[in-house]
């Protein structure tokens, strides 16, 4: 997975669909895709070091990081 941009009000492909609160790319939910059972959350407000970045999670509930620049963390 890749980093889906500075836009969290556009799905990062068509097959994602927003979960949680309105307003659509806010902190309270994420973009979630049905068929591969995973998701996406925005946190580009994060605080540094960290940053902006966001929160991917797989279908085995790992989750990782993805930064600007293509840079995969995982997070712990």
């Amino acid at each position: 997975m890749k980093y889906p941009g500075a836009d969290p009000t556009k799905p990062p492909s068509e097959d994602f669909e927003w979960r949680g609160q309105l307003p659509i790319g806010g902190d309270k939910g994420a973009w979630y895709n049905p068929i591969t059972d995973t998701s996406l959350h925005p946190d580009l407000n994060h605080a540094e070091p960290k940053g902006e970045h966001w929160d991917y999670t797989g279908p085995d509930q790992v989750t990782w990081s993805l930064f600007p620049g293509g840079r995969i963390e995982l997070n712990k």
